[in-house]
């Protein structure tokens, strides 16, 4: 589910800003494998946790994308995730052909090799991995066009 909401509407994310957020959130049977993919190996933050009853939401951000969160869901008894699931959860973009590879390198050495990948093509690369419950994610690196003023930070 994808839920948006305003500023500071949750005690579990902690954030100041005057913005809309949009949140991702996804059931989770390991939280502790999920934060080493999504934070060792992408790069994410913890922001907050909310701890209910039976279940415990961790929220996930980035430095890149301030107004992006990812919630683990973790359901006590909960069934294991979507092993094998053919829908893309996310694919996350990069102009930077040196961010992208360190973060495929960096997966790779924390067990979590890619399941398929296209690199032949020099100014667009993805590769596609595995996240602990079985989501895929993608990684993609883009070279921005010349007739942008963004240019890749390599």
């Amino acid at each position: 589910m994808v839920r948006v909401w305003f500023g500071n509407e949750s005690d579990g994310l902690k954030r100041d800003r005057q913005d809309y957020v949009i949140t991702l959130e996804r059931q989770c049977h390991d939280i502790d494998a999920a934060k080493r993919f999504y934070c060792e190996g992408l790069g994410f933050q913890v922001m907050g946790v909310a701890n209910r009853a039976d279940t415990r939401h961790v929220f996930l951000s980035h430095a890149h994308t301030p107004s992006f969160a990812i919630a683990l869901i973790w359901t006590k008894d909960a069934p294991p995730g979507k092993q094998g699931s053919d829908t893309q959860l996310l694919d996350l973009g990069s102009w930077s052909e040196s961010e992208w590879a360190e973060q495929t390198a960096r997966l790779a050495e924390l067990g979590f090799g890619a399941t398929a990948s296209k690199t032949a093509i020099s100014h667009q690369k993805w590769a596609e991995f595995l996240d602990p419950d079985g989501y895929p994610i993608r990684l993609t690196y883009t070279r921005p066009p010349v007739t942008q003023s963004r240019q890749d930070p390599d």
